[in-house]
């Protein structure tokens, strides 16, 4: 009696491989620059430096020549059809991997909805969190366009039939929230507009604790809401010191974020005007 229990395990761990495996071969975006709650350091929006964030990708598809990307975002949720457009650039080479921040050069830069070729960065005029998506295409050939200002209407036209996979990085923003932390150089950051990126030995235990409870291996969507929710209950703002206690703990941070990605809890009603 004991041997179909035993084939049932060995069949579960076998099925837990392979969907580890598809995890970790996924094409997938990241970036530094969104701490470990899924909002984004301040010194990329409009309130900071308002520079590029820096950004990595991994496991290209198999063909791909060239990259494209589109930094966008839904004013009102309900409403698919009426997206704003912030940074988009193409024709990036499929040997580059990654870029640092206030990155130039590494491909065309076409128009957000600013008329500008560059990097809009956000600062909401509206109340609540906003969410926003970064999203990557890996394409099988060049692009060529006949008009002289590419937007993102045009991108995504002229992708049609090219995309050999894609990837979306989410994040969320919310104008005038800012920690009170001490700059280095006197002061605080929140006239400064910057958040604190330490974490305390206690904080770093309590990291540790939460995870203690999770497989790395086996996670959940809802096990990765759950630690989430307790990081956020915590008082856990993440930032790259929490996300190396989180590696350390054996847990990838931005396998975290994908698997509970963040929620939109903006008014539906109120009106966005960036």
């Amino acid at each position: 009696m004991k041997y179909p229990k035993n084939i049932l395990s060995v069949f579960l761990v076998f099925l837990s491989i392979q969907t580890f495996a598809q995890q970790k071969t996924e094409f997938t975006i990241s970036s530094s620059g969104v701490k470990l709650d899924s909002s984004l350091s301040i010194e990329y929006t409009g309130e900071g430096e308002g520079m590029s964030m820096p950004l990595e990708w991994s496991n290209v598809p198999k063909g791909t020549t060239y990259f494209a990307i589109n930094l966008w975002h839904l004013p009102h949720p309900t409403d698919p059809t009426e997206v704003k457009s912030y940074w988009v650039v193409y024709n990036i080479p499929a040997n580059i991997k990654s870029i640092p921040k206030n990155a130039k050069g590494f491909g065309i830069v076409g128009y957000n909805d600013k008329d500008q070729t560059a990097y809009d960065p956000m600062k909401s005029k509206g109340p609540g969190v906003k969410e926003y998506n970064l999203t990557i295409y890996a394409l099988s050939e060049k692009l060529e366009f006949s008009n002289d200002k590419v937007y993102r209407a045009d991108l995504l036209k002229a992708i049609e039939g090219k995309v050999l996979g894609e990837s979306t990085l989410k994040y969320t923003y919310e104008t005038g929230k800012t920690g009170g932390a001490t700059h280095p150089s006197g002061g605080s950051k929140e006239g400064r507009g910057e958040r604190t990126e330490t974490i305390t030995e206690a904080q770093k235990e309590k990291v540790k604790a939460i995870l203690s409870h999770y497989n790395a291996t086996t996670l959940t969507a809802n096990d990765a809401k759950a630690i989430q929710e307790a990081f956020r209950e915590a008082g856990l703002r993440g930032g790259p010191a929490a996300e190396e206690t989180i590696r350390e703990a054996g847990f990838n941070p931005e396998k975290l974020r994908d698997l509970a990605p963040p929620l939109y809890r903006e008014n539906n009603n109120q009106e966005d005007n960036h």
